[in-house]
């Protein structure tokens, strides 16, 4: 079986998702085939795409239109020679919306192109079906995000990892690390921190940021506010592994926008961490998956009150979280079962 995969790696970006489903597909037989617009019109079983805007060149709307009107024409003809187009939905599309319009073009004539969804929960899928009525006529299939729980380094303890990292005290402390995008609302969430009436607890923000406005902007809020720590740097997979160990709760309430999942609420649970999250069904589910207790679900203005939470040792989960939902070797079986063509179709 061949299949064309994009994108081929994002481990030295920090998200090892797509290094793990590689590497199960390439160990199960599956070819895996580089990505090139003319290789699509090879001989293919599927063309697997997990975040569409990456495909294509937004350098300036010239370019863009450009690339739309090409790459769709690929991915049609590959379509009409019997080629599967596969789309992990990870989000509602891309969350920088430069473009907008073009973008929302773009996104629709692709997701007229897909054959196959997988969405990463039955709860998402009717947030799919809304947001891209052109997937009327495609198979939509649930497969899981899968767990991190091998992925970081973690071989040292609490009191050292915060020491490598310069965090001070025994308190409590929450992170909120990632790229520093607008998008997340990073800003009220270290509002809704400093709402906490806990004088030990501290908040480190740690991310690579692309946006030097918004960074100041981030500089300046938690300069004025006492035990926010932020750091605008690159994360690296050694201090994942520390910064995992060194907190107590993940913060990742972002507004609900384009974001549909959380690969940050799946690597609290892989760690034995709780992550406070916004409530949706998404997430919702996520929780019921992994135990309760795990995932703290946020309503909007309620921030500050699901920290509380998150923070008090008396709630605190006792039994480990359930990964085996989120088992690689399941997500990869039942992705070759999407290529197969044997996968169950979704009903919602």
């Amino acid at each position: 079986m061949r299949v064309m995969f994009h994108p081929p790696t994002l481990g030295a970006a920090g998200n090892p998702y797509v290094d793990h489903l590689a590497r199960g597909l390439s160990s199960a037989g599956v070819e895996l085939v580089p990505y090139t617009r003319r290789g699509m019109l090879a001989r293919l079983d599927a063309i697997h795409v997990n975040w569409p805007a990456y495909l294509l060149d937004w350098r300036d709307r010239p370019h863009a239109i450009l690339d739309v009107g090409r790459l769709t024409a690929y991915l049609t003809i590959a379509r009409l020679r019997g080629t599967k187009i596969v789309w992990t939905a990870h989000d509602l599309g891309a969350h920088d919306r430069t473009m907008p319009r073009l973008r929302r073009l773009y996104e629709r004539v692709f997701s007229a192109c897909v054959t196959d969804v997988i969405s990463l929960s039955a709860a998402g899928v009717p947030a799919l079906r809304r947001h891209f009525p052109e997937l009327r006529r495609a198979r939509v299939h649930v497969v899981p995000h899968g767990h991190y729980r091998d992925d970081y380094p973690h071989d040292v303890d609490r009191a050292e990892a915060r020491a490598r990292l310069g965090i001070p005290g025994d308190g409590p402390v929450v992170l909120q690390f990632g790229q520093l995008r607008r998008y997340k609302g990073i800003d009220a969430m270290i509002r809704s921190f400093s709402a906490l009436d806990d004088e030990d607890a501290r908040l480190v923000v740690v991310g690579e940021s692309k946006d030097e406005t918004y960074t100041r902007e981030l500089q300046a809020l938690a300069g004025s506010i006492p035990r926010v720590d932020l750091r605008a740097t690159r994360v690296s997979e050694e201090d994942v592994g520390l910064l995992l160990t060194a907190c107590d709760v993940l913060y990742a309430a972002y507004p609900p926008g384009t974001s549909l999942n959380s690969g940050v609420a799946v690597l609290g649970a892989s760690f034995a961490r709780r992550t406070v999250v916004r409530d949706t069904p998404v997430m919702r589910e996520l929780a019921s998956i992994v135990g309760d207790g795990w995932i703290v679900l946020a309503a909007d203005g309620q921030d500050s009150a699901a920290l509380r939470t998150a923070l008090d040792p008396s709630t605190t989960p006792t039994r480990s979280p359930a990964l085996e939902e989120l088992d690689w070797d399941r997500i990869v079986a039942a992705t070759l079962a999407v290529y197969q063509g044997s996968a169950d179709a979704h009903s919602a």
